[in-house]
């Protein structure tokens, strides 16, 4: 079954993998991964481009929030000697 990985996207891109095997709603990608690397359907894999798509945008969002916080506690530092 054709899946698009969505785990790595912020480093990597999306991820489509031809020949994953589905089990229980966890998706054994096979290929460059280990056979015991595992994914959950949903949540790092998608059975559609459009929910991979989707949750990829959700990740950047939240990593884009997650630097704006770091940004403004390094502006708030203030060093003494």
């Amino acid at each position: 079954m054709k899946v698009w990985l969505t785990k790595y996207a912020l480093s990597s891109g999306i991820e489509v993998v031809e020949d994953a095997r589905i089990e229980n709603g966890r998706v054994y990608p096979g290929g460059k991964y280990f056979s015991f690397t595992v994914f959950h359907l949903g949540d790092d894999a998608h059975d559609t481009e459009v929910a991979a798509i989707a949750d990829a945008e959700k990740r950047r969002l939240k990593k884009l929030g997650s630097l704006h916080k770091q940004i403004a506690k390094l502006e708030r530092m203030e060093f003494k000697v």
